[in-house]
């Protein structure tokens, strides 16, 4: 399954859940559903119809493939693979109408229509002695077509039974006429189908129907797309060019296959020759290989020699550079460290020197001050 489509049904099944809790309310059935006691849902319906399409579009093609497989006329693989090229989308269609009553009705009369075609119509000698096979399988879906209208419509077997007639005699005025499967659809006089069951056709409008039918036809498609068209391509080459020749060509081709059979012996000289030619051109290739890797290894040590030498004396002339510049710094450095210890020496002996002269100074004071207390200080005699 391609990606992509994985993606989109995801986020549609998503949508359709969303939309289911948001309105579960709306009615799922329609009004021809509700008239004719249908007493399923419109979902269930739905999906019930489509696995009968399903199986409609699978026994069809596998019916078609059968007798393009067991006849040898062109004209009948042809005929067989216009079967199921066009009327396969028709049943999808008809499996996929909004409304799932309505879709119910347009299968079945599309398999009357393909019975009558068939049978009594101008398709009747389309598969020559492969005919009972088309007749057989149209009527199996006939049959389980029935029985889904029988379920549908429970414990109502005389309006099943009226259906049926009435599908019938409107198939009888409405045939198959071409090769290409047209047909007259039943869409606009369903009502005439249904009987009693009026209303058909009124489809319930709720997004959550609208996001399942969205989801069923892409599903549908993606079953489908490549078979169809690769029956189309094949379908429009053999009318382009005609069954005879295409027999021709794969008579041809057959022929061209029964000679190869014999040329085993002539093919495997042949490589054997091809293996030695190889062989001898391999070596020829391998020493011219090694002498220009000789060549280039040569040139390349001689330019690593001389690249090593220039590199030796650039770095001779940096190293030397670096000395000079790093006696340079230290010179430098010692001047600035002298200059600082000759000028913390000049502070230390100022502030000596002030120290001493306030200590004397200090000293004198203390002098006097003894002495006044000594002179004066004594009490009178």
């Amino acid at each position: 399954m391609p990606p992509r489509f994985t993606v989109v049904r995801s986020v549609l099944v998503l949508g359709v859940s969303f939309v289911t809790g948001a309105c579960a309310k709306i009615p799922d059935q329609t009004a021809g559903m509700r008239a004719a006691g249908v007493e399923m849902s419109g979902g269930e319906l739905r999906t019930r119809n489509v696995d009968l399409s399903r199986q409609v579009a699978a026994v069809i093609e596998a019916a078609a493939d059968s007798m393009r497989g067991a006849s040898t006329d062109a004209t009948v693989r042809a005929n067989a693979l216009r079967w199921k090229t066009y009327v396969i989308p028709q049943v999808r269609e008809a499996g996929l109408r909004p409304d799932p009553l309505v879709g119910v009705l347009d299968l079945s009369t599309l398999l009357a229509q393909l019975e009558q075609y068939f049978t009594r119509g101008g398709g009747r000698t389309l598969f020559g002695d492969q005919q009972p096979v088309a007749v057989a399988a149209v009527r199996a879906l006939r049959a389980d077509a029935r029985r889904l209208s029988l379920s549908v419509l429970a414990g109502q077997d005389s309006v099943a039974e009226d259906w049926g007639e009435r599908v019938d005699a409107w198939v009888a005025d409405h045939p198959i006429t071409t090769a290409q499967y047209t047909r007259p659809t039943p869409i606009g006089e369903i009502r005439v189908l249904a009987g009693p069951a009026g209303g058909l056709g009124g489809v319930v409008a709720s997004m959550e129907n609208e996001l399942r039918l969205l989801q069923e036809r892409l599903a549908f498609a993606q079953d489908y797309v490549a078979r169809d068209l690769a029956w189309r391509t094949t379908l429009g080459l053999e009318e382009a060019a005609g069954t005879e020749t295409l027999d021709s060509l794969r008579a041809l081709v057959v022929h061209s296959a029964a000679l190869m059979g014999n040329l085993p012996d002539l093919v495997a000289a042949e490589r054997a020759a091809l293996m030695d030619a190889l062989a001898a051109e391999r070596l020829a290739v391998m020493r011219e290989i090694l002498e220009h890797r000789r060549a280039v290894l040569t040139a390349l040590g001689t330019e690593r020699e001389a690249a090593m030498q220039a590199v030796s004396a650039e770095r001779a002339v940096v190293l030397e550079a670096l000395a000079a510049e790093r006696a340079a710094v230290l010179t430098g450095a010692d001047s600035i460290i002298q200059r600082g210890l000759d000028e913390t020496r000049s502070i230390i002996d100022h502030v000596l020197l002030i120290l001493i002269l306030a200590g004397g100074a200090a000293l004198v004071m203390m002098g006097v001050a003894a002495f006044v207390v000594v002179r004066y200080g004594r009490p009178a005699a």
